[in-house]
């Protein structure tokens, strides 16, 4: 090989060399465009993960304050009503107080009409007297057991109302139930979405 051939061999391998750095400059800088590309998308996908964190978190504490809301409502409510079935029991314990005083004044009477008929048995006159006021005695003793009738009926009407506040505690406590049910779903959900953005994030 001569002189001539060699250098134009030299030639070649170093326009050759630098056609491969300018080709491998070109491939870095179209990776490097690429990787740059990549990295926005991600930095823009973590801004918006970022705001759809703040929007799921505000959307939650809004609704845990309505439930705290629905709850102090629920609360005076249940005072309320506790205060009404006070004044229930209050109510049924004067008419038990009422009715023992109505047995004494009955006790009362029945002793009368036995010291009545001892004297009945004495004279015949004194048994028609007796007999007269037996009849007053009855009458009074049939009002009295109207009174008694009277009572009576409102007392049923107190236990139905009561059936009636237990029934409506009974529907208050299953609300509650389900809002505290709902609660924890919501709870459960934006625990299982921190998760999930934690493993994207690593």
């Amino acid at each position: 090989m001569t002189q001539t051939e060699t250098d134009r061999l030299a030639k070649m391998i170093s326009t050759f060399k630098d056609d491969i750095k300018e080709e491998f400059r070109h491939q870095l800088g179209v990776q490097s465009e690429a990787f740059q590309h990549k990295l926005d998308l991600v930095v823009e996908g973590h801004q918006m993960l970022a705001e759809k964190i703040d929007r799921v978190k505000t959307d939650l504490e809004d609704k845990i304050g309505c439930v705290k809301t629905k709850l102090d409502s629920v609360a005076v409510q249940a005072n309320r009503t506790e205060t009404k079935l006070n004044t229930v029991g209050e109510k049924l314990d004067a008419v038990a107080v009422q009715a023992n005083r109505t047995e004494t004044k009955l006790n009362t009477v029945g002793e009368k009409l036995d010291a009545v008929a001892v004297q009945a048995n004495r004279t015949e006159t004194k048994l028609n007297a007796v007999a007269e006021k037996l009849d007053a005695v009855a009458a009074q003793g049939d009002a009295t057991a109207a009174k008694l009738e009277t009572v009576a009926v409102k007392l049923d009407a107190v236990a139905v109302k009561g059936q009636e506040t237990a029934a409506k505690l009974d529907v208050v406590v299953e609300k509650l139930d389900a809002v505290a049910a709902d609660l924890s779903a919501h709870r459960a959900d934006t625990e299982a979405h921190k998760k999930a953005y934690g493993v994207r994030e690593d």
